[in-house]
C-alpha cells in the first residue's frame, strides 16, 4: 500500500496520528474510546486518505472490527492500481466496490505488462466494480474483448486510448447500466450511448474523435443525447478530415424536432464550425450558462450562433455584458439579475491541422 496521504503530502501514519491526537484530551488514551468516537475518527481519516484503511485493521482487534461492520458508514472501496497483487487482494478481503486506477489521464503512466492481468482479474468481477480510470494499450485491447459480463455498478469510467482504436468501447464496457461519467480520448464515438444504459449520463467527454459519416455526425450524437434528461456537462473535441464549405443556417426537416436538454449547465465544443452549426440547430438548453466554443479554421458564421444563443433562456435579457478580446478569442459574460451564476460565452480560432 502507498505510504503518504495525497492531500496532505505527509504519511498515512503521521496523518492518522494527528488526527487521533486532536480527538483526545490527555486524560484519555484510544483504548478508552468508545467505538462511536473511533468510527467519526475513521471517518475523517478516510475522507482525506480513503485507500488507507488496510492499515486502520491491522492496529488491533477492536479497530478491525469496527472497520468491517461500518463498510458503508466508511465508503470503503478496493483500490486496483499499479504493481497492486490484485489477485490476492481479491482473496483476503471482503466483497468491496472496487476502484481501478490505472492511467486513463495524459498525466499518469499507462499500465504495463505486468498490470495486465491484475486488471483482467479485477474486471471479471465486474458486479463490483464501480469506477474505472484505464489507459488502454493495443496489447490490453484485445485482453479485453474476454470480459462478457455486463458492469451493473459501474458509475465512472474514463479510457485513455494511446492509439485510435475506432469506433465502439471495448467489450462488456458498453454495458454500464448506472454510468453516471464517460470520459473517453481517443476512440470514435461510442454505439453504446445509443443504449437504455446511458440515460443516467451527468458528465460526458467525447475527446480526440475522428468526424466520418460511418462514426459520428451532428444528426447521430444529437439523436444519441436525446435520451439523457440528466446530462449537465458536455465536452466534445472533433477531428474532421473532410471540409464542409456551407455554413449557412440549415433548418430543421420537417417533423424534425429540437432536442431539449433540461439539465445541461455546460459545453465544451473543439472542431469545426460546420460540425457545430449543424448540431446546435438540433438542440435546445434553457439552462446552458458556461460556453466554451473552439473552432478549427479562420471563419464562423456569427447569426447561427446569435440564433442558437437566443433559445437559451438563462440568457435572455442580461443587464449587463462584457466582451475581451484577446489574440484570436473573444470572452463575453452576461449579468443578469435572479440567475443561479453568471452566464459565459468564450470562442476562439485556431488554425485547422487537416
Amino acid at each position: 500500500m502507498p505510504g503518504e496521504c495525497p492531500r496532505r503530502g505527509i504519511s498515512s501514519t503521521k496523518c492518522l496520528r494527528h488526527v487521533l491526537t486532536c480527538s483526545l484530551s490527555r486524560q484519555v488514551t484510544t483504548e478508552k474510546l468508545s467505538d462511536k468516537v473511533l468510527l467519526n475518527v475513521f471517518r475523517y481519516y478516510l475522507d482525506t486518505c480513503p485507500r488507507f484503511w488496510p492499515r486502520l485493521v491491522h492496529i488491533c482487534r477492536k479497530w478491525r472490527r469496527i472497520v468491517f461492520t461500518s463498510q458503508r458508514a466508511l465508503h470503503l472501496r478496493l483500490f486496483c492500481t499499479h504493481r497492486t497483487p490484485v489477485l490476492r487482494a481479491l482473496d483476503c478481503w471482503p466483497a468491496l466496490p472496487i476502484i481501478m486506477e490505472y492511467g486513463g489521464s495524459l498525466a499518469l503512466n499507462p499500465p504495463v505488462p505486468e498490470d495486465e492481468d491484475n486488471i483482467l482479474a479485477a474486471l471479471k468481477r465486474s458486479d463490483r466494480v464501480s469506477s474505472i480510470h484505464l489507459t488502454v494499450t493495443k496489447s490490453l485491447m484485445e485482453k479485453l474483448s474476454s470480459i462478457e459480463e455486463p458492469f451493473p455498478k459501474l458509475e465512472d469510467l474514463v479510457l485513455l486510448f494511446q492509439d485510435y482504436m475506432g469506433p465502439g468501447l471495448p467489450g462488456a464496457l458498453r454495458r454500464g447500466q448506472s454510468l453516471r461519467r464517460l470520459h473517453s480520448t481517443g476512440i470514435g464515438f461510442p454505439a453504446s450511448l445509443q443504449e437504455r444504459s446511458s440515460r443516467d449520463l451527468v458528465d460526458i467527454q467525447l475527446h480526440n474523435v475522428v468526424v466520418r459519416d460511418a462514426y459520428l455526425s451532428p444528426e447521430a450524437l444529437a439523436n444519441a443525447l436525446s435520451r439523457m434528461a440528466q446530462l449537465r456537462s458536455l465536452s466534445l473535441y472533433l477531428h474532421s478530415s473532410a471540409s464542409h464549405p456551407d455554413m449557412g443556417i440549415l433548418p430543421l426537416s420537417a417533423g424534425e424536432k429540437r432536442v431539449v436538454f433540461p439539465a445541461l449547465t455546460h459545453l465544451k465544443f473543439r472542431g469545426t464550425s460546420w460540425f457545430f452549426h449543424r448540431f446546435m440547430v438540433r438542440i435546445d438548453p434553457p439552462l446552458l450558462g458556461d460556453i466554451e466554443i473552439t473552432f478549427n479554421g479562420s471563419r464562423f458564421v456569427v447569426a447561427n450562433l446569435c440564433e442558437f444563443i437566443d433559445r437559451i433562456e438563462i440568457q435572455k435579457s442580461p443587464r449587463r455584458a462584457e466582451v475581451l478580446f484577446s489574440g484570436n478569442a473573444v470572452s463575453i459574460s452576461f449579468t443578469q439579475p435572479g440567475a443561479p451564476w453568471r452566464p459565459e460565452l468564450r470562442i476562439s480560432l485556431r488554425p485547422s491541422n487537416w
